[in-house]
């Protein structure tokens, strides 16, 4: 099971920065770790009413290791 972090106000830069420092210290991605962008007003849902739900621009990077969603959460939270 993946533990995400959802990253929110980052940037598609910022997320493939994070991607290849979580390269860089040994993890593989879409074994260790994934990673996706969410541009701004995208529809992730649809609500009671029928209405879309819209979100702001993100990155979420999914953890195969819950502790190392911890510990990358820590780091890179602003």
């Amino acid at each position: 099971m993946w533990s995400e972090v959802v990253f929110e106000g980052a940037t598609a830069s910022r997320g493939l920065e994070m991607a290849w420092a979580l390269a860089r210290a040994g993890l593989v991605l879409d074994k260790d770790f994934t990673w996706r962008y969410v541009p701004k007003d995208s529809v992730v849902g649809v609500d009671d009413d029928g209405d879309y739900i819209l979100t702001g621009k993100s990155v979420t990077i999914g953890f195969l290791d819950p502790a190392m969603a911890t510990f990358y959460s820590l780091k890179w939270q602003r």
